[in-house]
C-alpha cells in the first residue's frame, strides 16, 4: 500500500494583525500561540537574486535554478505570476464542505484519522476517538454534525429548488434524499451551490457559530465573483477571509484545510492585480465547444 502524505494549512492566524486575541488562543487552534509576523510576498527580483546567491551545492538540494519564464525580460517585474484557478478552488472547497457536513464516505474530512490527528496534536480532547471493547472507535459528535433527518432536510431543499432555464444544471439529479448524499456535481453546479443554494439549505440546521462562518465563506465567493470590483471592497474582503478561515480552524478538523482551502485566502489579493475573477476563470475554457 502506498502511503499518501497530505500537506495541511492551518496557520491562518499568521495573517491576522499583530496583537490580535486569536494569536494567543492556543486551546482553540493547534495548541500553540502564533507570534510570527504576516508573511511578505517575494517580488520577482528578490527571488531571482536569492537564486543567484545560492551556491551550486545548495541548488542541488532545494533550488534547481531560475525557471524558464525568467528568460523573459519582463518576468521579474511581473506582479501576477500565477492566475489562481477560481473555478476549481471553489469546487474543491464546496466538496470539502458538503462532504463533511453530510459525513459522506470518502468525501468527509472528519473521520477516524482526523480525530487521531486531534489526539496527536493534543487539542480538543472532547473530540478524541474513544476505543470500545469490540476494537471499534466511537467519534463524539461535533458542532457541524447533523442528524439523519437534518441531512435529509438539507438534501430535500436542494432537490426541490426550481431555477430558471440556463441558471444551472438539474442539481436534483445529483441529490439522493433518502441516503442524504450529493454526487456528480459539475464545477458550475458547485459554483451555484456555494454561492446561492448552500446558505438557503443550511438555514436553521446547525448552531449559529457554524452557519455564520459558512455564510461568510459563501458570501466571500459571491462578492469576489462580481463583474465589477472596487479596491477598497477587496481590501475589506482580504481582512474578512482571514477571520473566516481562523474561525473555521476553531470548528473543523485539520484535515479540512487542504491547499485548495488555503488558496481561498489569496483570491481577493490576486483580484486587486488581475481584475475581476469572472474574466480569468476556467469556465470559458471548460464550456467552450468547437463548432
Amino acid at each position: 500500500m502506498v502511503e499518501v502524505q497530505v500537506i495541511l494549512h492551518m496557520g491562518h492566524r499568521r495573517f491576522l494583525p499583530d496583537g490580535h486575541e486569536f494569536r494567543y488562543d492556543a486551546d482553540s487552534f493547534d495548541g500553540t500561540e502564533e507570534h510570527r509576523s504576516k508573511p511578505v510576498p517575494y517580488s520577482g527580483e528578490a527571488i531571482l537574486e536569492k537564486i543567484k546567491s545560492i551556491s551550486d551545492f545548495e541548488k542541488s538540494k532545494t533550488w534547481k535554478g531560475a525557471g524558464g519564464l525568467f528568460c523573459l525580460s519582463y518576468w521579474k517585474y511581473n506582479l501576477l505570476w500565477h492566475n489562481l484557478d477560481f473555478m476549481h478552488i471553489e469546487k474543491n472547497v464546496c466538496e470539502n464542505t458538503h462532504g463533511t457536513l453530510l459525513e459522506m464516505e470518502g468525501k468527509s474530512k472528519d473521520n477516524l484519522q482526523a480525530r487521531k490527528d486531534l489526539q496527536e496534536m493534543n487539542i480538543r480532547p472532547d473530540l478524541h476517538p474513544q476505543k470500545r471493547a469490540n476494537d471499534k472507535y466511537y467519534l463524539p459528535p461535533t458542532l457541524y454534525n447533523m442528524s439523519k433527518e437534518e441531512k435529509q432536510q438539507f438534501c430535500m431543499v436542494l432537490h426541490d429548488i426550481k431555477a430558471p432555464d440556463g441558471y444551472s444544471s438539474n442539481i436534483s439529479r445529483c441529490v439522493n434524499v433518502a441516503q442524504a448524499k450529493i454526487t456528480g456535481l459539475k464545477s458550475h453546479d458547485c459554483h451555484i451551490l456555494m454561492q446561492q443554494l448552500m446558505p438557503v439549505a443550511l438555514r436553521g440546521l446547525l448552531p449559529d457559530d457554524v452557519t455564520s462562518v459558512l455564510f461568510d465563506l459563501c458570501g466571500y465567493f459571491r462578492e469576489l465573483n462580481a463583474k465589477v470590483l472596487y479596491k477598497d471592497e477587496l481590501e475589506k474582503l482580504e481582512d474578512r477571509i482571514v477571520m473566516t478561515l481562523c474561525r473555521m480552524e476553531m470548528i473543523f478538523p485539520p484535515g479540512f484545510f487542504t491547499m485548495m482551502v488555503h488558496l481561498v485566502l489569496h483570491l481577493a489579493s490576486e483580484a486587486k492585480i488581475g481584475d475581476p475573477v469572472c474574466y480569468r476563470s476556467m469556465y470559458f475554457v471548460e464550456r467552450y465547444v468547437v463548432p
